[in-house]
């Protein structure tokens, strides 16, 4: 009998801005071949989001997170309430392994409070995404991945008993569990086109969101807008409150990361001849680096006069892709793509 399972799961995933960015990505970088995920990477993470009202996730760079439109990561739902867990005398450690066991990813909500090594650890209530990546039996744990205290993605255990009650919990607020399962889809000829991903461009240049079913209101704004709007919240936060979102700043530098390595992508494969368009690419990618750095920087003195730098900086990134994105699309429109559409 086999004690011990873990799933291809990558420790170092392209973005760590969020969960449901981390997840996905290290789940198809362990699984997926390289030259794929190349070509998969160059088309995400394309257009930008920043939606005033929401709480903690206003600053977002992509639309399917986790990738389902494509049915590249396969998506199942078990929904579960109290009275079906005892009628049914279901063992959720040994649902979660079976599954694992399966190759699928449990992936759901848990309730931190039984988690050792979260901030809400025998202290309170607090339910967060979680995902598992295997198990041992020896050990009687489970091995999940996400942020701990320190602020570090990383790979942690969590003992049987915690996660059962981190479930199970949950029924002291909410009726029902909705526990999902994702299938890394291993596939040698993944149909991927960079059409909707130079729709996505346009869209981002032109502050729009013209290809997703998002609902728009007016605090809301999409592309070079969204990240203008990311420098008044920046403006608004330190002056009200001496803070601002690390996350959103990581979000900021990996969004400029993803527009790189898309621009080298694009170059290589022959899609865009400028070569002056990399340079561009990357150094606001590097002013980005810098970007993020100063919010940490500013998050250990408090001292105004970063902020000033970390809105300036930003804004000169946007300066930058005014110029350099149009020839991009250009490119894209009348060259090699453009006879692929043929």
């Amino acid at each position: 009998m086999k004690s011990e399972k873990i799933l291809p799961f990558t420790s170092k995933p392209l973005s760590i801005m969020y969960h449901y960015t981390a997840f996905p990505l290290a789940i198809l970088q362990a699984n997926m071949p390289e030259e794929i995920l190349d070509k998969f990477i160059s088309t995400k993470y394309v257009n930008c989001i920043f939606e005033t009202k929401s709480l903690k996730n206003k600053f977002n760079i992509g639309n399917d997170l986790w990738f389902t439109e494509e049915r590249i990561l396969l998506r199942h739902s078990n929904v579960f309430s109290d009275i079906i867990l005892k009628y049914y005398d279901i063992d959720i450690v040994k649902f979660l392994k079976d599954m694992m066991d399966k190759g699928l990813y449990p992936q759901g909500n848990y309730n931190e409070e039984w988690i050792p090594g979260k901030f809400a650890y025998q202290k309170y209530h607090f339910y967060h995404d979680y995902l598992l990546i295997g198990y041992n039996d020896e050990k009687q744990v489970f091995y999940s991945v996400g942020f701990l205290k320190d602020d570090r993605f990383q790979k942690f255990e969590i003992p049987y008993i915690n996660m059962k009650k981190a479930v199970e919990t949950l029924f002291d607020t909410y009726i029902g569990i909705d526990l999902l399962e994702y299938n890394a889809r291993r596939v040698a000829n993944v149909p991927i086109t960079f059409h909707n991903m130079l729709s996505e461009l346009i869209d981002y240049l032109n502050s729009i969101n013209k290809t997703s079913n998002k609902i728009v209101n007016s605090e809301t704004y999409y592309g070079l807008a969204a990240i203008l709007e990311l420098c008044n919240y920046i403006k608004r936060e330190a002056c009200q409150h001496q803070n601002i979102e690390i996350k959103y700043m990581r979000g900021f530098m990996e969004h400029k990361f993803f527009m790189n390595k898309r621009i080298n992508y694009l170059f290589e494969q022959g899609y865009i001849k400028n070569s002056l368009s990399i340079n561009y690419s990357e150094e606001v990618y590097k002013i980005s680096e810098k970007v993020h750095l100063l919010a940490i920087k500013y998050l250990m003195t408090h001292q105004n006069n970063i902020i000033d730098s970390i809105v300036e900086s930003i804004k000169q990134t946007i300066k930058i892709e005014k110029e350099y994105l149009p020839i991009i699309i250009d490119e894209l429109k009348n060259g090699k793509l453009k006879e692929e559409r043929i």
